[in-house]
């Protein structure tokens, strides 16, 4: 039970976390630059698995 209780632990952490750091993201960077920002990072990731896929 001890490593189901720290990993529900540790995702409540990490998900209040992530809360208050959208927070603060939200209210000093336009919302269309983070769409923007996010965008870009799919891409890349997109771009990186056709590579993985091609190459092996």
């Amino acid at each position: 039970w001890s490593t189901a209780i720290g990993a529900a632990a540790a995702l409540m952490s990490v998900s209040a976390l992530a809360l208050l750091a959208g927070k603060f993201i939200a209210k000093r960077v336009p919302l269309k630059t983070v769409q923007r920002i996010g965008g870009i990072c799919m891409l890349g990731l997109a771009l990186w698995t056709a590579v993985e896929i091609f190459t092996g």
